[in-house]
């Protein structure tokens, strides 16, 4: 047996796989199976036939299962090893490549698209990987569209294959690669795991558990754990852990799968922004609420973020929260100032905030050195007299309270209470209606 096929029945359910035109050495196999009792499309590169090479028969073959996981809404899983296009097929190769890139266009955001890359994923093979929705490697596995040979032959520079393609450089660099596994089990552990958070198709309703635990929201100060506090006994699912110090993930609130997304530092950066995009495109194309907490300051205060297209970036958030049809609950555990009151969970349907938060337009501190610059460097301690101006304001601007009475927070709650008003929001805007502009698409990615 092919390691292709071998990894195929580890995944999925005993029995369940049914290979689609089948062909002893063909390059890729194809089929259909359950996974957890789901079904699934299901393809797998074999590296023992051409290295896996994509081939104008493998791209028809792969074409086909794509369009059928178009036409019956089912989830689609491919694994990746490939050295890339059949180079000695020419054209015809490459046209049929075109074809498969173009049903991955079209499959993006109908099905939930799950990409493990087992070995070695290149050119044209790493095109389609980095369609997935969530993208798993394996720790040996690597994924690139030049070779380090390519790359000295252009340069004349010297670069690792781990360097330019290797999974966690993929996890913690470039951001392509959701989760790295040890080995194939682990990973096909955490695969049934992230599906069961996952609807069939972007028009099935979000997937709901049974859930009796009752218990109170108790802040840790460490923002991980205290989204583990938020979700469901043993409910959150991580991905991107590694790239960019926000943290997005999958959980269960109430029973109800839903995308959460925090910030772990206080600034904003560029590749929170990247992350956080995405995270919440793929969430609204699968109909997954948003739990959204908006405490940090504002974006990282850096000439080369600046001068690396900040204000776009910044403008890319907004458009995706904006655009967002699920429901959208922020949430106000400790402090919000500036920039994060604007980006993070831009336009929600509801913010809950905890008693004591504190909600400003500034950073206290920085609005005590705009408006009392002169009383400050005229005072005999000017460090004690920022934060006295800096308290002040703080006390009489930046509480719940008054971020309630100006209509910013929606319910100021107890701590202990967050989790219970959060499910309740949730249930509460399960209903929701939302009309999006009558247009062809938005101008802003």
């Amino acid at each position: 047996m092919t390691k292709a096929r071998e990894y195929i029945l580890n995944l999925v359910d005993e029995k369940s796989f049914a290979e689609t035109n089948p062909e002893e050495e063909s390059g890729i196999v194809c089929g259909y199976a359950a996974i957890s009792s789901r079904p699934v499309y299901i393809f797998s590169q074999d590296s023992s036939c051409c290295s896996g090479a994509l081939s104008e028969a493998n791209c028809r073959k792969l074409c086909k299962l794509l369009e059928n996981a178009y036409k019956t809404g089912v989830p689609v899983v491919g694994l990746f090893d490939s050295a890339g296009t059949k180079i000695s097929e020419g054209m015809k190769a490459v046209s049929g490549i075109h074809q498969v890139l173009e049903w991955f266009a079209k499959l993006s955001g109908v099905v939930p698209m799950i990409s493990i890359v087992t070995m070695e994923c290149a050119g044209a093979a790493a095109y389609m990987a980095a369609f997935g929705d969530f993208v798993f490697m394996l720790e040996e596995s690597c994924m690139f569209l030049n070779s380090p040979q390519v790359i000295m032959a252009e340069t004349g520079k010297t670069v690792q294959l781990s360097e330019i393609g290797g999974a966690k450089m993929h996890h913690d660099v470039s951001g392509i690669c959701d989760v790295v596994c040890r080995d194939f089990n682990e990973c096909a552990g955490k695969v049934r795991t992230l599906l069961s958070y996952l609807p069939e198709n972007h028009l099935s309703d979000t997937a709901m558990y049974a859930c009796q635990e009752e218990k109170a929201f108790v802040s840790v100060g460490e923002i991980r754990q205290d989204l583990l506090c938020l979700c469901d006994e043993d409910s959150f699912f991580e991905v991107n852990a590694a790239f960019a110090d926000s943290v997005t993930g999958l959980g269960r609130v109430g029973g109800r799968a839903c995308g959460i997304v925090s910030l772990r530092e206080e600034r904003i950066s560029q590749k929170d922004i990247e992350k956080i995009c995405r995270f919440v495109r793929i969430c609204d194309s699968f109909n997954l609420p948003l739990v959204t907490f908006i405490d940090g300051k504002s974006f990282r205060a850096d000439a080369e973020e600046e001068r690396g297209g900040l204000l776009r970036s910044a403008s890319k958030l907004i458009y995706a929260y904006c655009m967002a049809s699920v429901p959208k609950v922020n949430v106000v555990l400790k402090k919000a100032y500036g920039s994060a009151l604007l980006v993070l969970g831009t336009k929600p349907d509801i913010t809950i905030a905890v008693k004591g938060a504190n909600i400003a337009i500034m950073d206290p501190q920085a609005v005590a050195t705009v408006l009392y610059d002169k009383e400050i460097t005229e005072a005999e301690n000017p460090i004690q007299m920022r934060e006295n101006y800096a308290r002040e304001y703080s006390e009489k601007w930046g509480t719940t309270e008054n971020a309630a009475r100006e209509l910013f927070a929606d319910v100021v709650v107890e701590e202990a209470m967050l989790r219970a008003q959060v499910i309740r929001a949730l249930d509460l805007y399960s209903s929701k209606r939302f009309e999006k502009p009558n247009k062809k698409h938005g101008n802003v990615i």
